[in-house]
């Protein structure tokens, strides 16, 4: 059976993150494909800025294959767009 394609882009995150974390459907079509929160939940242990480390997220986000777009949003939030192949490869 093929790799879950959603969880593969959750761990190829999450080593960027150096953390787990969970990637939620936005319910607006202009806050991205996923979103994730795990730049929040980090903030406090790592004493930094959660917009601060969404970035650092994003960038790394930016650098996969899959992701056309990351972008930081709000608080904290790292919301991801994916290209078109990643759907296809998903179905």
């Amino acid at each position: 059976m093929p790799a879950d394609p959603v969880r593969t882009l959750a761990a190829a995150l999450a080593d960027a993150a150096g953390a787990e974390l969970e990637l939620e459907r936005p319910g607006e079509p202009e806050h991205g494909d996923y979103a994730t929160n795990v730049a929040l939940r980090l903030a406090g242990a790592r004493r930094r800025p959660p917009q601060e480390i969404a970035a650092e997220i994003a960038q790394s986000a930016a650098g996969l294959e899959v992701v056309e777009r990351a972008e930081v949003a709000g608080p904290g939030f790292v919301n991801l767009f994916l290209r078109d192949e990643w759907f296809s490869s998903a179905l």
